[in-house]
C-alpha cells in the first residue's frame, strides 16, 4: 500500500483468508401416509424428495442444504369375514378389536388376527406395525350366522363409494334399513324391490350399512359415501 504508513512510507499487508463451504446432509425420514418438513410442505409417495437451503445452518455460518429421504410406510387395515368370524388382512402387526358400537372401546383380551364375537355387532380392528397406526371400516358381525354371505336374496349397491347418490338393486320385495357407523338410521323404506336410485346427499362423509330384511332373512352391506 503505498504511503500508507503513519510516516507516509509504504505498507505491506497479508492477507489470510479462510473459505468456508456451505455444509450439505440427508435427512432419512420413514413416516406413515405422509410427512410435513421442516419446510412446511407435506410428502408423500408420490413426491418424496426435495432440498432445502437453511440460511448460516451450518457451525461455520455458511448456508446448510439439506435433502429430503422419505420412505413412506404403508398398513393394510382391510378385513375378511367368514360367518361370524373377522379376520385382519394385515400380516406381522400387533391387533385390537374393537366395540364400533360401544364408542370404538377395545374388546377385553381380543388381540389376535381374527376375533369371533359371542354377540351380534359391529366390530373393527386397530392396527399396528411400529410405524403406522390404522383401524379398519366397522363390519357388522352376527352370531348366528345369518349374513350376506349365506343368503340367497341379492343386493347390489352401486357405485360404491359414492356422493350419496347411488342405486340398490333387489332381487325381491324387503325392508331396507340404512344406517351410519354408529347405528343411527338414516333411511327406510317397506316393500322396495328391483332398482332404487336414492339421493342420501345430507349424509355426512363415512361409512353406512345397508339392512336388508326379507321372510326373516337378512343382508348387511357396507357403503362409503366420500365428497
Amino acid at each position: 500500500m503505498v504511503g500508507g504508513a503513519a510516516n507516509g512510507c509504504d505498507s505491506l499487508v497479508t492477507l489470510n483468508l479462510t473459505i468456508n463451504h456451505s455444509a450439505t446432509g440427508t435427512d432419512v425420514i420413514t413416516a406413515c401416509d405422509s410427512y410435513t418438513w421442516i419446510d412446511g410442505v407435506t410428502y408423500t409417495s408420490s413426491n418424496p424428495t426435495a432440498t432445502f437451503n437453511i440460511i448460516g445452518g451450518a457451525a461455520s455460518g455458511c448456508d446448510s442444504l439439506v435433502t429430503l429421504n422419505l420412505t413412506i410406510s404403508a398398513i393394510d387395515n382391510s378385513t375378511t369375514v367368514n360367518g361370524s368370524t373377522i379376520t385382519s388382512n394385515a400380516v406381522g402387526t400387533s391387533y385390537q378389536w374393537i366395540d364400533c358400537n360401544n364408542a370404538y372401546s377395545p374388546v377385553p383380551g381380543e388381540t389376535n388376527q381374527s376375533f369371533t364375537p359371542t354377540i351380534d355387532g359391529n366390530y373393527a380392528v386397530i392396527v399396528t406395525d411400529g410405524i403406522c397406526t390404522d383401524t379398519s371400516v366397522c363390519q357388522v358381525i352376527l352370531v348366528d350366522g345369518i349374513n350376506s354371505h349365506n343368503s340367497e336374496i341379492e343386493l347390489s349397491i352401486y357405485p360404491n363409494p359414492n356422493n350419496g347418490q347411488f342405486s340398490i338393486d333387489l332381487n325381491s320385495k324387503a325392508l331396507i334399513e340404512i344406517t351410519d357407523a354408529a347405528g343411527r338410521l338414516i333411511y327406510s323404506q317397506h316393500h322396495m324391490s328391483g332398482i332404487k336410485e336414492l339421493n342420501l346427499s345430507f349424509a355426512l362423509p363415512g361409512v353406512y350399512f345397508v339392512r336388508l330384511v326379507s321372510d326373516n332373512r337378512l343382508i348387511i352391506n357396507q357403503m362409503v359415501i366420500t365428497y
